[in-house]
């Protein structure tokens, strides 16, 4: 049997473990879906399945500690419902899961008009919980943040979330390991971390806001995976 990988790294991992690849293909996107907002606001978006690996509590560990704004999104499946509950839901100043279920995709869709308009929907050092976002929802959940924040503590094959983000002019913290360092450039389209600590997270914050972004330079690196 052969396989397909979605980054060099993956292809490394699977070649030491004994499997036949035949060819490397990232991830590709939708632009049509990835607006571009020229006004960013000042928050922070972590955005995928609610999980430990994907490291929403120390999202919300260092949004607390630097007086952030914080968006999450993202699915909660069963087996990480008590992760959930007890590092990321008692720290929310507002989430879309406290309200009744029929109710979930309208005060998305409110949020999400309320971006396209430029209009604020979090404030300064609040965090808010919108829950799994579609497609043309995501968007501009991307393009109005300041940063996209990827906190994960273990090596992402991939990351098509900071791919996202980038099309959107939007750039990335990340961790410095896996497929995230064939798709992010360092001061140029994001900022590494290299170590899993919040120290680390915390610093990585702070340098990317010493640092001038240029959006074309974003879009265009994210351009290279449609």
């Amino acid at each position: 049997l052969y396989f397909n990988a979605i980054s060099q790294f993956q292809t490394r991992e699977f070649e030491d473990g004994g499997f036949n690849i035949l060819d490397t293909i990232p991830h590709g996107i939708p632009l049509e879906n990835l607006p571009f907002a020229e006004e960013k606001q000042d928050y922070l978006f972590s955005f995928g399945r609610i999980c430990p690996e994907k490291g929403q509590d120390t999202a919300v560990k260092i949004a607390r500690k630097l007086g952030k704004p914080l968006i999450i999104g993202g699915v909660i499946h069963p087996p990480n419902i008590q992760y959930w509950k007890e590092t990321v839901e008692p720290y929310l100043d507002f989430s879309v899961n406290r309200l009744p279920q029929e109710d979930w995709d309208g005060a998305k869709n409110y949020l999400v008009q309320k971006l396209k308009e430029g209009k604020e929907i979090v404030d300064n050092g609040k965090i808010i919980f919108v829950g799994g976002l579609t497609d043309k929802q995501k968007g501009w959940f991307y393009a109005r943040a300041k940063v996209f924040l990827m906190p994960i503590n273990w090596q992402e094959p991939f990351g098509l979330t900071m791919i996202e983000s980038m099309a959107c002019g939007t750039p990335v913290i990340a961790y410095q390991k896996g497929g995230g360092t064939e798709t992010v450039v360092d001061g140029k389209t994001g900022i590494f971390f290299k170590e899993q600590t919040e120290e680390a997270l915390a610093q990585a914050i702070t340098r990317f806001e010493n640092l001038d972004f240029k959006e074309n330079l974003i879009i265009n690196n994210a351009r290279k995976f449609r």
